[in-house]
C-alpha cells in the first residue's frame, strides 16, 4: 500500500537556520532509493547534499530552485510503499525533523516563490553573523600585525595564491596554528593536512568561507586556479570540499576592498586567521639603505587560551621570512 511521506529539511548543525535550495537531483514521478541525493542546500559554510530518507516515488517537489529553506519546512513528497514489519521506522525520516504530527501536504503558497525572497536572503545572512559572532564570544582572541615584503612575489601570479604558498609553510612550520580546540575537553587538534578556508563575499554582499581541502597537496598552479574559480563561481566551484563544517585555518583577503590592517574575527574550533591588506610600497632599511619595497600589510587573530604570543608571532615570522 502506498503513503505519501513528507520530506522536511533537517536541522543543518552550525547554529544554521537553513539554507538557499540550489539543485533539485530529481524529478516529480523518478523512482528514489532511501539515501538517493534528492537536493543540495546552500549554507553561509558549505553546500549539504540531501538524501532521500525513503525508497519510493516522488510526488511532488514544493520548494523551487533559488529559494531560501527554513529549518523543518517541507521540500517535498515521496509515496512510499508501506512495509508492515517497519510501519514505525518509516515515520522517522533522515532528512527530517517532524514539526508535528500531521503528514497532510502543506498550503499551496510553499509551491510559490516568495516576492520577498531577496528580504529572507538578508534575513538569514544576518542570522547566521549573529550566531557567528555569538560563537566568536567564546574565544580570548588577540592580534598580532606585521608587513610582508613582496617584492620577490611575481607580478603575472595572483597575489593571494602566492600567500598561499608562504602560508603552507608556516604552518607546516608551526602545526598549532593548523588545529581546533576543543571548547568541551580543552584539548588542541591539530592536522597533518591543510582544509583552507577563504572568506568572500557573494555577489548579494553575504560573506561565505568556502573550503578547499588539502590545499597543501595541490600544485602552486592548482591554487591560482582554485582561487580564480572560487572567485567567478563562488560556492559552486569544484575546487571547494562541500562537506566540510570548519577549516583548519582561514584567510580573508582585506585589502580586495581597500583595507589595511584589521581584527578579524575567530570562529571556533578554529585557532587562528590571517587577514591581508592592501599592497603597498613603503620605505624600510635594507643593507643600511633605504629603499622602497612592495609591502603587504597582514593581521592575525588567535585564541589567545591555547596558544601564547610567543608561539603566534613565530608564526608570522616564518610567515614573512
Amino acid at each position: 500500500m502506498d503513503q505519501l511521506k513528507e520530506i522536511k529539511l533537517h536541522d543543518l548543525g552550525e547554529g544554521l537556520d537553513g539554507g538557499r535550495l540550489i539543485e533539485w537531483h530529481v524529478n516529480e514521478n523518478d523512482k528514489v532509493n532511501e539515501g538517493d541525493i534528492i537536493a543540495s542546500i546552500e549554507t553561509s559554510k558549505a553546500i549539504v547534499e540531501l538524501p532521500a530518507p525513503y525508497s519510493g516515488q516522488v510526488n511532488h517537489l514544493l520548494i523551487p530552485k533559488d529559494t531560501i529553506v527554513n529549518t523543518g519546512t517541507t521540500i517535498a513528497a515521496i509515496n512510499v510503499i508501506e512495509k508492515k514489519e517497519s510501519k514505525q521506522s518509516i515515520d522517522l525520516p533522515l532528512v527530517g525533523k517532524p514539526i508535528h504530527s500531521s503528514h497532510d501536504l502543506p498550503a499551496e503558497k510553499l509551491m510559490r516563490i516568495d516576492d520577498n525572497d531577496q528580504q529572507e536572503n538578508s534575513i538569514l545572512s544576518t542570522n547566521l553573523m549573529i550566531k557567528n559572532m555569538m560563537l566568536a564570544k567564546q574565544v580570548v582572541a588577540a592580534s598580532l600585525f606585521d608587513d610582508m615584503i613582496v617584492d620577490a612575489f611575481e607580478n603575472n601570479k595572483n597575489l593571494t595564491a602566492q600567500v598561499i604558498y608562504k602560508l603552507i609553510h608556516a604552518l607546516k612550520n608551526n602545526p598549532k596554528l593548523n588545529a581546533h580546540f576543543n571548547n568541551h575537553t580543552h584539548q588542541l587538534e591539530t592536522f597533518d593536512s591543510i582544509n583552507l578556508g577563504i572568506a568572500f563575499n557573494d555577489r548579494d554582499d553575504r560573506l561565505k568561507v568556502p573550503i578547499i581541502s588539502n590545499i597543501d597537496k595541490l600544485k602552486h598552479n592548482d591554487i591560482e586556479d582554485a582561487i580564480l574559480s572560487i572567485k567567478q563561481t563562488g560556492m559552486h566551484s569544484n575546487y571547494i570540499d562541500k562537506h566540510l563544517p570548519s577549516p583548519t585555518f582561514t584567510l580573508t583577503n582585506i585589502g580586495s576592498i581597500g583595507g589595511k590592517y584589521g581584527t578579524p574575527v575567530l570562529i571556533p574550533p578554529c585557532v587562528a586567521i590571517l587577514a591581508i591588506g592592501k599592497k603597498e610600497q613603503k620605505p624600510i632599511v635594507k643593507d643600511e639603505q633605504i629603499v622602497i619595497a612592495n609591502v603587504l600589510p597582514i593581521s592575525l587573530t588567535f585564541d589567545h587560551r591555547i596558544l601564547t604570543g610567543a608561539q603566534a608571532l613565530q608564526f608570522l615570522k616564518d610567515l614573512c621570512n
